[in-house]
């Protein structure tokens, strides 16, 4: 452990002032124990000391004494001005029961819920967070920056099984917000490529709606281009098909049930049941878009 809470510390030192994304908050790294063949996990060190240059805090002996008597103090006077006010993260690729946190594996993060409330996020939030430079609240899409209960299935490099067709070359329309940071850092988790622009390399564009989209009430101009170019729309059910499932090589669609197809009311269910990425993007979510001249924007 001594080299990586080294690294944090080095992390911390040198982080730029003006990235401070998660100042002052107060995070665990939980990584898996075992991962299946294909399926997404992420490098603790890098993932702690990315965190770090972004101005958070890696939970430590040290840290949680402090959090420990900042929460006395509280107690004792809960009308005094809490400037020192934190938020603490578990951050993990699976959807983790941080209140069933065994004491013999996790001690710090135990020790820690049963003082303040922790928020789990997936690795898809850090990532957005950092390649977006903006600190997103969790809550605001919490199918992508929530874990999921399932393993994250990642794309063949180099290609789709069988033969199959290239990865998926994705472009969104039609999601504002917080969605539309948090589907293109779960693509990119995934090994897809993302475009702001649609061209004809693009695969995939993913609707909100399939009959709109636009200012004027009428179809946005990528799901016309989108149509006149044949490529597929989907709706963001598909990626977290792909996600949980992992992508037909034959035809590029998401495998198990539902296989995919135009935006439907497919999936009501996703409300129910959370589905959320997990991933480790901080290396992949530093590639450049993929623009393209001529296409829809």
């Amino acid at each position: 452990k001594r080299p990586r809470q080294q690294a944090v510390r080095q992390a911390q030192a040198t982080r730029p002032r003006s990235v401070d994304l998660f100042r002052g908050n107060v995070f665990s790294v939980v990584g898996l124990s075992s991962v299946d063949d294909g399926a997404y996990n992420f490098d603790q060190s890098k993932m702690e000391s990315t965190i770090a240059r972004h101005g958070g805090l890696i939970l430590d002996a040290n840290l949680l004494r402090a959090v420990e008597r900042d929460e006395k103090r509280r107690l004792r006077d809960p009308a005094a001005p809490d400037e020192r006010r934190r938020r603490y993260f578990a951050v993990t690729a699976r959807e983790f029961r941080v209140d069933m946190a065994a004491p013999a594996s996790h001690p710090l993060l135990s020790s820690l819920s049963r003082l303040v409330g922790v928020e789990t996020v997936s690795p898809v939030w850090v990532s957005a967070c950092v390649g977006e430079g903006q600190p997103f609240e969790p809550a605001d899409c919490p199918a992508l920056f929530r874990p999921p209960r399932w393993p994250v299935r990642l794309l063949p490099a180099g290609g789709a099984p069988n033969g199959g067709s290239r990865r998926p070359v994705v472009s969104v329309t039609g999601l504002v917000d917080s969605t539309r940071w948090a589907v293109k850092h779960a693509l990119l988790l995934v090994g897809a490529e993302f475009t702001d622009t649609l061209t004809r390399r693009n695969t995939h564009l993913i609707a909100k709606d399939a009959k709109g989209g636009g200012e004027d009430g009428g179809r946005s101009q990528k799901l016309v281009k989108a149509d006149e170019w044949g490529i597929r729309i989907v709706g963001v059910e598909w990626l977290h098909r792909v996600m949980r499932y992992g992508l037909d090589g034959a035809d590029g669609v998401g495998g198990g049930p539902a296989g995919g197809g135009r935006v439907k009311e497919e999936e009501a269910a996703a409300g129910s049941e959370r589905k959320a990425p997990g991933g480790d993007a901080v290396d992949r979510v530093r590639s450049s878009l993929e623009g393209g001249g001529g296409g829809a924007g």
